[in-house]
């Protein structure tokens, strides 16, 4: 028998002869486990597995098999497959290394037979509408490094048992109904790289056995209920084993309070922080300015206060790879740095809703202001004054610019029409005046221009070809007078967009209709219409007046040849 099987694979023997021993006895009840599955699903899943049916269980799509015909791979993501796992008997693929169920309908509850496959490293069940909750004996798979079960509708708390897995790197949970506190075991898991909890209910404060977690360079926790401070323990998470560097920490839009600890500066190669939506307060010049490979800050107001002051460390200008900086709604104070303009990969500087005055470096620094990526500038309610830079223009990438509320004054800047990018112009509630400038009509991309409550004069730029690319406008309360631009913008704003000026006219709600007594370029319509009219009259009567006069003359010689 051996001679003739010569060459033959365990898998291949399995089907020739039933009395190969133990191992195929293994190997044939891995083939029914998966038959007994695929039968309890429905019927188009049934059709998507169509090749599992006779021959070999390891040719079969989805299935990896080892030299011994042992399953050793089940990957089935995106296959559309509705049913539950409780047909799948666990029991049967004891040398299974990796379960890729993602991606599917697949329903019920995680069983707890799962625990039984304990050479599995990789367990993937995410965006699926399993329910229940992360069973206990997800601890006792001693091999996992990667479990992925996100975008679910499992409920109640993370167990305890999850410290067992001193080989997980990868936690992904986000995006479930979990709640309850971290359990202080999580701080067990000495090789975890990830952590992604977004988007459940969590409470309480974060674990301080975190910081044991030496190699980890993700911790994104945001849309949950924690409160408490952060731990100081967080300073201690340095690893540099990936290209995240020390920490990507997302805890935005929770209920943390208290200061943000000293100790994150010990992560020197910070990338990416946000800590926005939360009650945090304290000094930021103390606690940034170092992390020179930063590449995004948001300290912002999402949904509640932040209450970060000091003034804005001019160490951040050593992050060279900053890209994106949201400091917005907090109580920052004195002037814009300078050195900020050393970032020349930033395309976004939102600073809105802070006291910054712009005293001593100047309202907003020319440095800044020749960054020539920058396609957000935000510095909304703040305290600048002084005129708008000129220097403005040569942000050729600028697509959102907004300067409201503050003390700006003297006019807007020529310069501005050179921004041929720009979406978006918001100079409300500051005391600019003067007209506004010809060349912003001609700005082929500007969908919103609000200057309202400033101290403009003049006529709104009418050429028919100008302000086509306008949605909405906003220029009430100001001195403004002349008849409004013939462009949809303006023909569909309400009244309350241009209430409160001097004398504006137009066929809108609310303004008079434009008249010769009408000041500015309505009365100068007005004498371009009537003075060829009177022009045409005169030559009229002259012409007449000729004619009747060669007639009169024609007549006495002819009187005067009959005498």
């Amino acid at each position: 028998m051996a001679t003739a099987r010569a060459g033959m694979s365990v898998v291949e023997m399995v089907y020739e002869d039933d009395e190969v021993g133990e191992g195929i006895t293994l190997v044939k009840e891995a083939r029914e486990g998966l038959l007994q599955w695929k039968a309890s699903l429905d019927k188009k899943s049934q059709s998507a597995l169509s090749s599992w049916a006779g021959g070999n269980h390891c040719k079969w799509v989805g299935i990896s098999c080892d030299s011994s015909g042992s399953v050793i791979n089940i990957r089935l993501t995106h296959f559309g497959l509705t049913g539950t796992l409780d047909s799948l008997n666990f029991s049967s693929f004891s040398n299974l290394l990796v379960l890729n169920l993602s991606n599917n309908s697949l329903y019920g509850s995680i069983p707890r037979g799962i625990g039984g496959l304990s050479r599995l490293m990789e367990l993937d069940l995410s965006r699926n509408r399993l329910t229940g909750s992360i069973p206990y004996e997800i601890g006792m798979l001693p091999s996992l490094e990667y479990l992925e079960l996100n975008t679910n509708n499992l409920t109640s708390t993370i167990p305890a048992s999850i410290g067992n897995l001193t080989k997980l790197s990868f936690l992904s949970l986000w995006d479930n109904k979990l709640s309850g506190s971290l359990t202080q075991e999580i701080g067990l898991l000495a090789s975890l790289n990830v952590i992604r909890l977004i988007n459940n209910n969590f409470s309480g404060g974060i674990p301080s056995s975190l910081g044991n977690l030496t190699k980890l360079t993700e911790l994104s926790i945001p849309m949950n209920n924690f409160t408490g401070s952060i731990p100081p323990e967080i300073g201690q998470l340095k690893s540099l084993t990936i290209m995240y560097g020390c920490l990507n920490i997302l805890v935005q839009t929770n209920y943390f309070s208290g200061q943000i600890p000293h100790s994150l500066q010990n992560c020197t190669s910070l990338t990416r922080l946000r800590v926005d939506g939360n009650k945090l307060s304290g000094d930021i010049t103390e606690n940034f300015g170092i992390y020179r490979r930063l590449d995004y800050v948001d300290l912002s107001l999402k949904i509640s206060n932040n209450n970060i002051s000091g003034v804005i460390p001019s160490e951040l200008g050593k992050a060279t790879r900053l890209q994106v900086i949201d400091l917005s709604s907090n109580r920052l104070q004195g002037d814009i740095p300078r050195e900020l303009g050393d970032l020349k990969l930033l395309f976004s500087l939102t600073l809105d809703n802070n006291i910054l005055s712009g005293v001593l470096s100047g309202v907003i620094p020319l440095q800044i202001l020749m960054l020539s990526n920058l396609r957000h500038l935000r510095l909304a309610n703040n305290c600048l004054a002084g005129s708008i830079p000129k220097e403005l223009g040569e942000c050729s990438k600028l697509s959102h610019l907004n300067l409201s509320a503050n003390n700006f004054s003297g006019t807007i800047p020529f310069e501005i029409g050179m921004l041929k990018s720009l979406e978006v112009l918001d100079l409300r509630r500051n005391s600019v005046s003067g007209e506004i400038p010809g060349v912003l009509a001609g700005l082929t991309n500007l969908q919103s221009l609000n200057v309202s409550h400033n101290i403009l004069n003049g006529s709104i730029p009418t050429s028919s070809s100008n302000w086509a690319s306008l949605i909405t406008v906003d220029v009430s309360y100001n001195e403004l007078e002349g008849p409004l631009p013939d462009a949809r913008a303006f023909r569909e704003a309400p009244f309350e967009a241009y209430r409160d000026n001097l004398g504006l006219c137009g066929e809108a709600t609310g303004l008079s209709p434009c008249t010769v007594d009408k000041k500015g370029n309505g009365s100068n319509s007005v004498i371009l219409i009537v003075l060829p009219l009177f022009g045409g009259l005169f030559f009229l009567c002259t012409v007449i007046f000729s004619i009747f006069t060669i007639r009169r003359r024609y007549r006495r010689g002819k009187s005067a040849s009959q005498e």
